[in-house]
């Protein structure tokens, strides 16, 4: 059985968009995996919405365009494509490493971290399930 190690968070989303734009201090990436484009691509009549990366970073293939820094999926502060996301958005603020088991990584820039409740272990359980369902990946972790 693979481990995972859960950060002790309190994290509440404040709908601020900045997960989804550059900002004066980092340079936002949103990465796609192979089925996060796929059924983005699907949504769409003739968008560029991706670009092929030069080497893959993980499991991510490609990168999301931006335009003046944001992503072009992103409406005010709120994501067009909400439902069909990809998986990296799925996840914000936290990010999952493979290092000897799982552990999960927490942006801690994001303005909702301290906010809300208590992430307990079954909201790492659903974003494993989550990146399982898209990445076609059978891992062991339950």
């Amino acid at each position: 059985m693979v481990h995972i190690k859960y950060p002790p968070i309190r994290w509440r989303c404040k709908l601020c968009g900045n997960c989804c734009r550059d900002r004066s201090d980092r340079e936002r990436k949103i990465l796609l995996t192979e089925n996060d484009m796929k059924r983005i691509k699907g949504l769409l009549v003739k968008t560029e919405f991706c670009q092929k990366l030069k080497m893959n970073i993980g499991l991510y293939n490609y990168e999301m365009v931006k335009k003046d820094g944001c992503c072009i999926f992103l409406s005010g502060n709120k994501c067009t494509i909400y439902v069909n996301r990809p998986l990296i958005c799925r996840f914000y603020p936290l990010t999952l490493f493979d290092a000897d088991g799982y552990v999960f990584d927490v942006d801690r820039s994001c303005r909702g971290i301290g906010e809300g409740k208590v992430i307990d272990k079954s909201y790492f359980e659903n974003l494993i399930k989550e990146a399982k369902k898209n990445l076609g990946i059978n891992w062991d972790v339950f």
